[in-house]
């Protein structure tokens, strides 16, 4: 009897401890705490808090709970989070990512890390161990401490040292030839300012705030092999060229430009026009037009192919290997080829390495008054190497069901002409309400995940000409199904 006493003493106790220890826990947005109506609880080492606390109750987001599924739709913006109960695998924006503590289902209430899904928003997510809670803000402006540039015999380096890292946005221009970084998140503590180099493989370093970002140029006195490198927690190089594509060339005194030169030189070769109509095969422009984008293009270079250890792939001079817009670009071509053999009335919104907005993508449809839109893409998920297969995203509204079919069955005929001549695992149709092509564009759309870049098996058919040709045959297909269906 004794023993009994004491042993429900001991469950007591530990049952109080863990009360206090979930309801001890607070949750902070912006400065203000916000009621969860149940407690957050620590799992792994993970913080998970009520979805809806965070979501509706500080970031303005919209939920929807599926409870035959077991699924939880957060959106906000051009934004949406699906999280199945009990599952690792999250999907965002219709990419994979991989949880640590999945969700949870406790006392009837969705329970999510918050950390992910505050990250994912943008805003910046803290624990404060102290005061036993989590302060979710918004992201502070870090800033670019130190920039130098350290000259060997057979290549340069760019250092950046930052009180916040922040890995920038990475592309080129030319005529002159020029790296671009642009940081979203990043100032400079100084003023804007150049280093004339004159190395043969640098020729200037320059930097300056633009609207909506920061800015670092590196022109080169001809095109050169570059490399990201990430060299600590805070900071990171840029290796430019090679022992091969050095440049002989004379010390000459660098032009003057003053700093509002220089931003209006690197804006104006960004805004140049680009030709957005593509060609079509009807000179007159008539019958039904069909939309056919390629996913991501210019600086924006998409998933990028890794090897079975999960590493990314490089050629032998540095280059990244693989990149999901070249797949999605040359796939969109075939298609295009097919659609214009049949004598189908289409235009591409891209058909070079250009890199254009959202916004801009679904404008081109509609103001081309397209009667279809199709978005190739290529999966991927980090840390998942298994993840493959084929799968068709789409998102109907009342006014895209007025042109005679709906974006579902747009995807649906896609699909199955895709998995019969890709041989690709039928990852299915997948509602995306959130993928900004598709709620954007007025006519029925649907956006192909051709398969995944970070698969071994999947890559290899992806960057395969012959695959690629099946696969864009089977997308064709599924469209002129499709305007026969409308007929």
């Amino acid at each position: 009897m004794r023993k009994f006493v004491i042993f429900a003493i001991l469950m007591c106790c530990l049952l109080t401890c863990i009360s206090v220890s979930a309801d001890d826990i607070g949750l902070y947005m912006f400065g203000k705490e916000i009621a969860c109506d149940v407690a957050p609880v620590i799992e792994d080492g993970r913080t998970l808090v009520p979805v809806r606390a965070i979501s509706e109750g500080g970031m303005g987001a919209d939920v929807k709970w599926d409870g035959k599924l077991k699924l939880v739709t957060v959106l906000k913006d051009d934004m949406e989070i699906l999280l199945t109960i009990g599952e690792k695998e999250v999907l965002v924006n219709g990419e994979t990512k991989k949880l640590d503590v999945p969700a949870k289902l406790i006392n009837d209430r969705t329970m999510v890390p918050v950390r992910f899904v505050g990250e994912t928003f943008d805003y910046n997510v803290e624990w404060d161990n102290e005061n036993r809670r989590v302060l979710i803000d918004e992201k502070s402006n870090g800033a670019i401490e130190n920039i130098d540039v350290e000259e060997t015999e057979n290549d340069n380096l760019l250092n950046i040292k930052l009180s916040e890292y922040e890995e920038p946005d990475i592309f080129t221009l030319k005529e002159p030839y020029r790296i671009v970084l642009d940081f979203k998140q990043t100032k400079f503590d100084g003023h804007d300012d150049k280093l004339d180099i004159n190395s043969g493989f640098i020729k200037q370093v320059r930097w300056a705030d633009h609207d909506g970002y920061y800015r670092v140029v590196i022109e080169c006195p001809a095109e050169q092999p570059y490399k990201f490198v990430q060299t600590g927690h805070d900071k990171f190089s840029i290796i430019v060229g090679s022992p091969e594509t050095k440049v002989d060339i004379e010390e000459e005194k660098t032009e003057e430009k003053t700093d509002e030169e220089d931003k209006d030189a690197d804006k104006e070769e960004e805004k140049k026009p680009l030709d957005r109509t593509g060609p079509k095969k009807n000179p007159s422009g008539t019958g039904p037009l069909v939309v056919i984008d390629a996913g991501h293009g210019g600086k924006d270079s998409g998933a990028l192919g890794r090897d079975e250890e999960g590493e990314i792939i490089y050629d032998d001079d540095d280059e990244i290997a693989i990149m999901e817009k070249d797949i999605n670009l040359a796939v969109a071509l075939k298609t295009y080829k097919y659609l214009y053999n049949e004598g189908v009335n289409v235009m591409m919104t891209r058909d070079g390495d250009e890199f254009i907005e959202l916004r801009d993508i679904a404008d081109i449809a509609n103001d081309a008054e397209a009667t279809l839109f199709v978005s190739i893409h290529s999966n991927s998920v980090d840390g998942v190497p298994t993840a493959n297969g084929t799968e068709v995203l789409y998102y109907d509204t009342d006014e895209k069901s007025e042109y005679g079919i709906s974006s579902k069955d747009l995807a649906d005929n896609i699909l199955v002409y895709m998995v019969d001549v890709g041989d690709m695992l039928d990852r299915g149709l997948r509602e995306r309400p959130g993928l900004a092509v598709l709620k954007w564009t007025d006519m029925p759309a649907a956006l192909v995940e051709l398969g995944f870049v970070t698969n071994f098996d999947d890559q290899q058919k992806l960057i395969d000409p012959s695959w690629q040709e099946d696969a864009a045959w089977g997308i064709a297909q599924g469209i002129i199904r499709s305007l026969e269906d409308m007929e």
